[in-house]
């Protein structure tokens, strides 16, 4: 799915009747019956001019005719070390206080969601940030509950490049004293997508003009004259072209762009994995005689989606948003998901907690307030590790580090990821050396996580659970519970007595935006159990003769290695207001 955005309202139109910071409330606009759309920024309230108004922050808030407007996009707002807002943004060293714009700004968008969602489910609520430094100034585990959507800025890097899609080897701190992977669109994704970010809530914003701020229309001819010269120049990395001695992004490089991002065969993220969606910059911008940005979405839409299907429905009552002849024609993909069952191997989830990676401390070096020592991570997960994000507790203090990149203690947790080298990889059955300087109390690293998730031992087996509490068969119901014991060493229940395991339940959830009920299914996961993954499926009768997969909406923590995983069905209630699920479970050879 891509998102064609116009910047006018990406960022969050509703917040108008809501917030006006420190402003009067927005006054009445019945009057003129019209929807007019403000984008009001407030950047001359930091700049050292007057930005060619009567005097330096005119363009303000406080003097704008609210009875002009019916929405209003009101970026950017700052937060002072008091909690207050103000018209800047985080670039106004006045306001900005390390630590604490942070916090704030998660607790702002808490309630900016609330209030707005409130208002109506309808309205798409989002915030957006710069490149490189500003991405340390967020909580985006915590961000990722409060919006619809995060607008990275995929742009002005400007190292030459605008928008650099790769550049292997760079290194970009941030406000947070940390580092992306590296200073490129996909080091800035990497580093959200690593804090717990979703990327199903991920844009991102590709510049169609220069990296020295020329439109594309001031090259355009150069480049329509000579452009496959241009298209065999494009940087491997960036996937950017030098015209005229400017870095810009054309049409065919933004083609390859979206695919890097968004494509399940092409994307250059971590993991494989494919962000929701791009915007750019500079889409008005474009003449209608040269089409050139709009023609490279399609395009690229057209082959992402393959063939273009048409539908035809006559006949019946004229829905909403349809008038006169009850005929409705439109042009998109369309998938049956009832028309045949999943797949044998489709579908299957195992939660069971990540083994086999151990940390330990070596002293190198030792004297008065400080020692030298080398953390060694030793990899037998099975799989090779590219990109790491570690965290684990100890006493000491860490001063520098290399080999690793240290970023932060909070409490007694530190945290840690993989060296931002091109090329780099930790093998399976290899250990990596991160060498360091720390002081404070010297102790072996415990409660080690990887990538967020808790560390585990060898786990249990199937076989072994069953043997010590006296029952064997994976398919036999000993407590006649209705659920077989696979299902019970899953849940993490007794086998032997009657108790409660996985339950349906009617869930509110907002799903791509739009708030709906939907019939979902909770399961109870016992994370040592090691050998064992499940699937849920649901139908529309008990028959299951058309069956399709459930989907993994959230999973909460329970503690004790335990959590609950919330499956609900792909389509809300109010679509399929009759349905029933099952539960699959195999052992994992």
């Amino acid at each position: 799915m891509i998102f064609r955005l116009s910047f006018l309202i990406a960022l969050a139109t509703p917040l108008c009747a809501q917030w006006g910071a420190d402003s009067q409330p927005p006054r009445n606009t019945s009057a003129h019956g019209k929807r007019i759309i403000g984008y009001i920024t407030q950047w001359d309230a930091w700049k050292t001019t007057d930005a060619g108004q009567p005097k330096q922050g005119f363009l303000n808030h406080l003097n704008l005719d609210y009875s002009q407007y019916t929405h209003l996009n009101f970026s950017f707002f700052g937060v002072a070390n008091d909690g207050t807002l103000h018209s800047g943004d985080y670039r106004n060293k006045e306001i900005y206080q390390s630590g604490t714009v942070r916090s704030n700004s998660t607790l702002l968008m808490q309630t900016i969601y609330q209030t707005v969602k409130a208002a109506s489910p309808s309205y798409i609520v989002m915030f957006g940030s710069g490149p490189g430094w500003y991405l340390g100034g967020f909580d985006f585990a915590a961000l990722k509950d409060h919006c619809d959507f995060f607008f990275y800025f995929g742009y002005d890097w400007k190292n030459p490049a605008n928008g650099p899609m790769q550049k292997p080897g760079s290194t970009q701190w941030t406000q947070a004293n940390d580092q992306l992977p590296q200073a490129s669109v996909k080091g800035g994704i990497d580093y959200v997508l690593g804090q717990g970010f979703p990327a199903t809530k991920l844009l991102c914003g590709l510049p169609f003009y220069g990296s020295n701020n020329l439109s594309w229309s001031s090259v355009r001819n150069l480049w329509a004259a000579d452009q496959a010269a241009y298209t065999a120049a494009i940087d491997a990395n960036s996937l950017e072209v030098l015209i005229d001695g400017e870095w810009f992004t054309p049409p065919d490089a933004m083609q390859r762009k979206m695919s890097a991002l968004m494509s399940t065969t092409q994307t250059v993220l971590a993991g494989g994995a494919v962000i929701r969606g791009v915007g750019c910059w500079e889409i008005g911008h474009e003449h209608a005689s040269a089409p050139d940005l709009s023609t490279a979405f399609s395009q690229w839409l057209d082959t992402a989606t393959g063939t273009t299907a048409t539908l035809n429905v006559t006949g019946g009552s004229v829905s909403e948003g349809n008038f006169g002849t009850p005929t409705l024609n439109f042009t998109g993909t369309i998938t049956n998901d009832d028309a045949s069952a999943p797949g044998a191997n489709d579908g299957w989830t195992s939660h069971a907690l990540q083994t086999g990676l151990t940390l330990t401390l070596v002293t190198t070096d030792n004297w008065s307030g400080g020692f030298g020592a080398e953390l060694r991570l030793s990899n037998n997960t099975g799989a090779a590790l590219s990109t790491w994000s570690i965290q684990f507790d100890a006493a000491f203090t860490v001063s520098s580090m290399w080999d690793g990149v240290y970023g932060s203690k909070s409490g007694v947790t530190h945290t840690v990821t993989s060296p931002t080298w091109g090329g780099y990889v930790l093998a399976n059955g290899a250990t990596g050396v991160i060498g360091m300087i720390g002081g404070g109390t010297l102790g072996q690293p415990t409660n080690l996580r990887l990538n967020g998730q808790p560390i585990g031992n060898a786990g249990t087996l199937f076989a072994t659970w069953a043997a010590a509490r006296g029952v064997s068969g994976i398919s036999d119901d000993s407590d006649g519970d209705g659920r077989p014991l696979l299902i019970e060493f899953l849940n993490g229940t007794a086998p032997t007595a009657s108790d409660a395991g996985h339950r349906a339940e009617r869930r509110n959830l907002t799903v791509v935006g739009q708030a709906a009920e939907y019939f979902c299914v909770v399961v109870p996961v016992e994370r040592t159990a090691a050998n064992v993954e499940y699937r849920v499926m649901a139908g529309s009768d008990l028959s299951f003769a058309t069956s399709r997969l459930m989907v993994l909406q959230q999973t909460e923590d329970l503690g004790n290695n335990r959590i609950e995983a919330v499956w609900r069905d792909t389509a809300p209630l109010s679509w399929r207001p009759r349905a029933f699920a099952r539960i699959e479970a195999r052992i994992i050879p």
